[in-house]
């Protein structure tokens, strides 16, 4: 097992791992980059105290934390406890709440990221983990008779590749980097990420109380990062309503004041920029994502919901998770770079499902084979 891969794990943090293909003719080795979400995490505790008397302080070893159906079903609040983060307003990093160490096994293999749950079938703080991704490059190259590199990346992990990408070298990348498939990419925020912050999400683990998330949501930088841009977004677009004060791009301020959320402006001043003009790869881009799905484009939370219950949703046009407007962000690179950018979406394909599609996988299978 790696142990504390970097020295602090946000939930976002997706690996990259590399494949490589030995048939008759060479292909280009591919490097996955899994969503929010995307990758199992394992834990390992020395605490001083718990939640409840029933939550470990101890363990011998690590154990699957991240998704442990059965300990989300039986101990949510245990496993809630364990994941939050701690956000350090003056150095502007987060880490592990204390006595929890987290670490991710597998660098370099698919194992984390087949299964969420094995028992079933910034950046600071992030230099130690680029550093890791940039040598996987290259070992990848090298180990590939210098064949160049395939980024496939799914949903966050498009921000977090396309940040790395721009702070390669052109010289760099054009030698080591074939092409980069960009899979739901979330380019200029969500409005999903609004509600993480106020009421919570379950994350497609139905049977938890979104409140139960909430808590360690609220403590992610990466919820913040996604929140959306005023880049995408109006000045006067009303993202989320409540009886006392409408919300805009404009006054995340006083969103995060209302909520009693004290870190969680300072953690967006700390993201808002790291890819708020979207400057292009720089490589071949190939954007792909589903069209057609029902997606919150306004939250409108009633004196009782708000922010202790879910909201009504106005629906907006998108994939279900990423408004449309965000996912064609990456047009803009048609003009911006020399190298080719191909554009396809498909239509009734949620954020998730795209990820199944039977011409999605041909695609990029024709993309790896030519």
């Amino acid at each position: 097992m790696v142990k504390n891969m970097t020295k602090h794990i946000h939930f976002y943090l997706a690996l990259f791992y590399s494949v490589s293909c030995t048939i008759e003719t060479t292909l280009n080795p591919v490097i996955l980059v899994p969503g929010d979400g995307g990758t199992q995490l394992m834990a390992k505790l020395n605490k001083s105290t718990s939640k409840h008397w029933y939550c470990s302080k101890h363990t011998n070893g690590y154990f699957n934390i991240w998704v442990n159906l059965s300990k989300m079903f039986f101990t949510p609040d245990c496993v809630v406890d364990n994941l939050c983060l701690v956000y350090d307003n003056k150095t502007h990093t987060t880490s592990n709440t204390p006595g929890v160490d987290i670490g991710i096994e597998g660098w370099g293999d698919t194992r984390t990221v087949e299964y969420l749950d094995p028992g079933s079938h910034l950046f600071n703080e992030m230099s130690e983990y680029f550093k890791k991704l940039k040598d996987l490059v290259e070992e990848t190259f090298y180990k590939n008779n210098n064949t160049k590199i395939i980024f496939i990346a799914h949903s966050m992990g498009n921000p977090v590749t396309l940040y790395f990408l721009n702070h390669q070298s052109q010289q760099w990348k054009d030698k080591f980097i074939q092409s980069y498939i960009g899979l739901s990419g979330v380019w200029g925020g969500v409005i999903k990420s609004m509600r993480l912050f106020a009421s919570g999400d379950h994350l497609a683990v139905f049977f938890i109380n979104p409140l139960k998330m909430r808590k360690p949501q609220r403590t992610m930088t990466s919820t913040a990062w996604l929140i959306p841009s005023d880049k995408f977004w109006k000045d006067d677009e009303v993202l989320v309503q409540q009886p006392k004060r409408n919300y805009t791009v404009k006054n995340y301020k006083e969103f995060f004041s209302d909520l009693g959320i004290i870190n969680g402006y300072s953690m967006r001043k700390d993201t808002e920029n790291l890819i708020r003009n979207l400057t292009a790869p720089g490589v071949e881009f190939h954007c792909l994502h589903g069209v057609g799905k029902d997606t919150p484009g306004k939250l409108v939370y009633s004196q009782k919901q708000w922010p202790d219950s879910q909201p009504s949703v106005i629906p907006d046009k998108g994939d279900g998770t990423v408004n449309i407007r965000s996912l064609l962000g990456c047009l803009k690179w048609k003009t911006e770079q020399k190298q080719a950018v191909y554009h396809q979406q498909f239509e009734g394909d949620s954020h998730m499902s795209i990820l199944k599609d039977k011409n999605v996988i041909a695609y990029i299978k024709n993309v790896v084979h030519r």
